[in-house]
Formats: C-alpha cells, structure tokens, sequence
C-alpha cells in the first residue's frame, strides 16, 4: 500500500507525496511527489526543517507502481529505463552540438562522447550523472552544462 502524507516545513510550504522512507535514527523524511508534467521525482525533508507530518490517504498498489520507470530514484533522476535507440541518438547529437557551441572540443567513442581530450566520458542518456572522470574540475563543469542544457 502507499502512504499518502503532508510535510508542512519550515519555509512554509507543504509537501504532499507518498512516503518512501523515514529515517528513524535522524527522523528525516523522504517522499516521492509528482511535478506539473506527472512525474515522480524524491524530496528529503530533514527533522529540523519538518514542523508536521500528516497521514492523508492509503492506497493500493495499484495507484502507485514503485518499481514503473517514471519514479526517479535517485535525486533528480530518472531510475534506470532503456530508451528507444533512436532517441540516444537524438539525444547524443544534441549534447554534441551543444557542448561544441561552448568551444569544448567532443569525439564520438561508440555511444559515448569524450569532452576535454578524453578527461570527461559522458555515457547514455548523456545527462549530468551519466558523466564520468577522475579530474573532479572538469567532471564539474561538463555536469554544470549539461544541467543548463536540460533546464
């Protein structure tokens, strides 16, 4: 069953969503909530900004599929799918053309795209957290980018 509850916080806002996970040690909250285009997306809400927390409904299993790719797991996130490969290669076109358009210098390596002479390997489905690197810099500032390409 999914629990349906009301975080009011300390800003004054009210959070409504399922409850995913309570941290019973440090009393944090984690919900899952949907944004405007209907997808889920987690919200951890810490003990010192929490001033209620409401039951609102409990549901079936049904109206809520933990385990459906549209509930992002990880913060901002979608959970792991399989998009269709003419998508990746849409997708992987874009990144390339935009990232170019910042004077960084790309090569296409199989699915991957190589940005800085090799110091940064942006993986599919080349968002922010699909980018990987040692030099913690420049991992940085290819995440800082792709961010302002997906807002």
């Amino acid at each position: 069953t999914a629990l349906w509850v009301n975080c009011k916080i300390s800003t004054g806002e009210n959070c409504i969503g399922v409850l995913y996970s309570f941290d019973p040690e440090f009393g944090h909250v984690l919900l899952l909530e949907k944004d405007s285009k209907n997808v889920w997306f987690p919200r951890l809400v810490f003990k010192d900004h929490l001033l209620d927390l409401q039951v609102c409904s409990v549901q079936e299993p049904c109206e809520l599929n933990l385990e459906s790719n549209d509930i992002a797991v990880t913060l901002g996130q979608k959970k792991d799918s399989k998009p269709e490969e003419k998508n990746l290669v849409l997708e992987k076109s874009k990144v390339l053309k935009f990232l170019e358009a910042h004077q960084l210098p790309v090569v296409e390596q199989g699915d991957n795209l190589s940005v800085m002479d090799g110091c940064v390997t942006i993986e599919p489905p080349y968002e922010p957290i699909n980018c990987k690197s040692s030099n913690t810099i420049a991992l940085s500032k290819i995440q800082v980018l792709l961010r302002k390409h997906y807002s």
